[in-house]
């Protein structure tokens, strides 16, 4: 492996992170080299002038469903070319985790999700972690679209009301298509909201895992095709 400041050929290549600050993804491969002299780290560098402009993020928050309502217990987002680019764990309310078996069921669920035992300790609530993906989004100047199942219930409040952004709503987008008839309490038509298992199985999209993130990717799989069909 060769040192990256001892070759010319490799002086613009930059890191993925170095790329994201500048609102860009890289599409290389990348090279491997040594980021110094020393030779004790490394890291991946990618070519800039094959990156893209990161526009499109691809948002999914986990939860636990009871009778009452729902707990969010992970949120993940991943930009249009299926890059991870958020992935937490979201620490449910002191009351939920004082019921019985709650606290078990979310520690294994959120272990089988390859976070380690410090991620799901240090894991903090829901609305710091949605402050930090918000953070993280208006940092990427070149974001224009905001893609989930049913945004309402995905996206934070904060990206919702603000205009700089087109939401797009694949579950209002699948009602659409499927058109089933439905009358609300107050007597308004519609079409009924589909599950997501029913849009992901039109659209023959399969999960890698029950991750946060994976989910997120699986929405941006399905938009691909939806885009084709077009």
């Amino acid at each position: 492996m060769e040192v990256k400041n001892a070759h010319k050929k490799y002086h613009d290549l930059l890191t993925r992170k170095q790329l994201a600050k500048q609102g860009l993804i890289p599409t290389d491969k990348g090279v491997e080299l040594w980021s110094n002299q020393y030779c004790q780290h490394s890291a991946i560098y990618y070519d800039p002038t094959k990156a893209i402009k990161l526009e499109t993020v691809y948002v999914w928050k986990n939860y636990f469903k009871d009778d009452y309502y729902y707990t969010i217990v992970e949120v993940g987002a991943v930009d249009q070319l299926g890059n991870e680019l958020f992935n937490k764990v979201v620490k449910p309310s002191r009351e939920y985790l004082s019921q019985p078996s709650n606290a078990d069921s979310w520690l294994e669920v959120e272990k089988k999700h390859g976070f380690s035992t410090a991620d799901i300790i240090l894991a903090s609530s829901e609305k710091i972690v949605d402050r930090e993906l918000v953070s993280l989004i208006k940092k990427q100047k070149y974001v224009k679209n905001l893609i989930s199942y049913n945004t309402d219930f995905n996206l934070p409040n904060a990206l919702i009301k603000n205009k700089t952004y087109t939401q797009i709503d694949l579950m209002e987008q699948f009602a659409n298509l499927i058109k089933e008839p439905y009358k609300n309490y107050y007597g308004e038509k519609g079409y009924k909201w589909q599950k997501l298992e029913k849009f992901l199985d039109y659209y023959g999209v399969k999960l890698s895992s029950y991750r946060a993130v994976d989910y997120a990717n699986a929405l941006r799989e399905c938009y691909g095709k939806i885009k084709i069909k077009k």
